[in-house]
């Protein structure tokens, strides 16, 4: 988590201070530094970046109107074709990945594998405010008990041994659940450094790191359901019924933050400029695939802690049932001795009136 973090901020270190109109996405690359006054444009953008510096906003105005001026109709309309997929492109990934709950319920059983799915499917499907949830049933145990559960997700040992090739091969495969889970997010990460770099934010041309921008904040929603969740399953939370309504709150703020998300990323990813139709396809497919793929991994890791959780339930209820029955027995023994008690003190009893009559007599 800590390198994942630290590459984000290297990320964005370096491009907030690239060079930009170096590189370019293939299909339009020869257009826009080779064709008619392109590199006339490019030769003058180098001049006033050398006078005014990189970040001066009309060194960067002044090159993109010098390089649309150069491009044909055609090729303008094919750019505002990958502006309206690139715009859609949040919105229909919130719909394919998980959405903001199942990435809670993820991050709290395995928090790294969690962040790594976050991280690779940044889109989010947001829900209603304020809307009601369903209550959950308190965690035997908290995701944060030891170091193990962070790998394994649990720490409670099998009723029966397991064989060392059986354990070795579930070690195995859960390291390549962890590798692709990693993989979807440094493809993600790349993905959008190179957008940042090879296109530009037409309202922010100075600015080649606001798609990584977009990745990264993806956290701060999931800060909010986060911590919904884990209060949700808290036994203390269940006890105070004034917690109900602080956890209806951050489940709200999750999903205002998560449509703020969203909003930001269809203005970044509307805006970008000197990309085309088939390249953008590129970007999309990239994002879609590390998308399913956290989806596929949040489903399958979801359905084995619900499979735990119903082991957990069933071992609990037959606890419950055999606390229940000893305590019978113990009751049982304990009345058994009382009635024996009893039943001397009736022949007792009638031995003294026996011998009272016969004194009588």
């Amino acid at each position: 988590m800590r390198l994942l973090v630290l590459l984000s901020i290297t990320a964005l270190f370096l491009g907030s201070n690239a060079k930009q109109f170096e590189h370019w996405y293939p299909f339009y690359r020869w257009t826009l530094t080779g064709e008619g006054n392109a590199p006339t444009c490019l030769k003058n953008y180098a001049r006033e970046v050398d006078k005014f510096g990189p970040q001066h906003s009309m060194t960067c105005k002044t090159l993109v109107s010098c390089i649309y001026s150069n491009t044909k109709e055609i090729d303008k309309a094919d750019m505002s074709s990958a502006l309206v997929l690139l715009g859609l492109t949040p919105t229909v990934l919130g719909q394919i990945g998980p959405t903001i709950h199942n990435k809670a319920q993820l991050c709290f059983h395995y928090p790294v594998l969690g962040l790594l799915c976050v991280l690779g499917a940044p889109a989010m499907a947001f829900g209603m405010p304020w809307a009601k949830t369903d209550p959950r049933e308190p965690p035997q145990g908290n995701a944060f008990a030891s170091g193990e559960k962070w790998i394994v997700g649990s720490t409670e040992k099998p009723a029966q041994p397991v064989p060392t090739l059986t354990r070795l091969l579930q070690y195995l495969i859960r390291l390549l659940i962890y590798l692709i889970a990693a993989g979807a997010a440094i493809n993600v990460f790349l993905n959008a450094w190179t957008l940042g770099q090879q296109t530009v934010v037409s309202w922010k041309c100075t600015s080649s790191y606001l798609e990584l921008v977009w990745v990264v904040t993806t956290l701060a929603p999931m800060l909010f359901a986060i911590t919904a969740y884990s209060m949700e399953g808290s036994k203390r939370t269940s006890e105070k019924k004034g917690w109900a309504l602080w956890i209806r709150s951050f489940y709200s703020l999750s999903n205002v933050a998560g449509a703020g998300h969203v909003i930001f990323g269809t203005l970044v990813f509307s805006s970008v400029l000197f990309i085309g139709t088939r390249d953008a396809l590129g970007v999309v497919g990239r994002l879609t695939g590390s998308a399913l793929v956290c989806q596929f991994i949040t489903a399958l890791e979801l359905e084995r802690v619900e499979e735990e959780s119903e082991r957990k339930r069933k071992r609990n209820e037959e606890s419950e049932k055999e606390m229940k029955r000893k305590e019978e027995l113990e009751k049982g023994e304990s009345i058994a001795p009382k009635g024996m008690q009893c039943g001397s003190c009736l022949a007792r009893g009638d031995s003294i009136a026996g011998g009272l009559q016969a004194q009588g007599d």
